[in-house]
């Protein structure tokens, strides 16, 4: 073996070393579970259903996320507006949730400081005929009622 072919070797052998041994610099995405409707209830802000209207980025407030405007049609817990701004992340690896403009939505809003976000590992879904969710949420009882029986399942 001549010294080029060497010096060849050993580039590749150095350059996988590296591969291997380097720190990872990005994280994907990992849900372990989907949230059952009484804990997505209980632990939102907000539930309405909403059109969306607008998707734009939130950088440089919020890097890698973005702002998605929806037109409320319904709202069951919080105090929600006609026209509302989510943020979620940019994408599905940074936990972002995919909306599409003009689709209908069922969104579990959580509070991100003085903002509302949801993500991909939340109960925000795309609406579709006979959707469960919506005949749940529209047996809850009042908050008051509602927070004896998440006391009552939780004893």
């Amino acid at each position: 073996m001549d010294s080029t072919q060497r010096s060849t070797k050993g580039a590749i052998l150095l350059a996988l070393l590296a591969l291997i041994l380097a720190p990872a610099t990005t994280s994907a995405c990992s849900c372990t579970e989907w949230p059952s409707f009484m804990q997505a209830y209980v632990q939102s802000q907000a539930i309405f259903r909403g059109t969306v209207t607008g998707i734009r980025s939130a950088a440089p407030t919020y890097y890698g996320q973005i702002w998605v405007t929806l037109q409320v049609g319904h709202s069951w817990k919080g105090e929600v507006p006609a026209t509302v701004e989510i943020l979620t992340g940019e994408n599905e690896a940074m936990c972002g949730f995919t909306f599409v403009v003009d689709s209908e939505y069922l969104v579990y809003a959580l509070p991100y400081g003085e903002e509302l976000s949801t993500d991909l590992c939340w109960r925000t879904h795309l609406l579709f005929p006979g959707d469960p969710d919506l005949v749940l949420l529209e047996t809850v009882p009042t908050m008051p009622q509602a927070w004896s029986l998440v006391k009552s399942l939780y004893r």
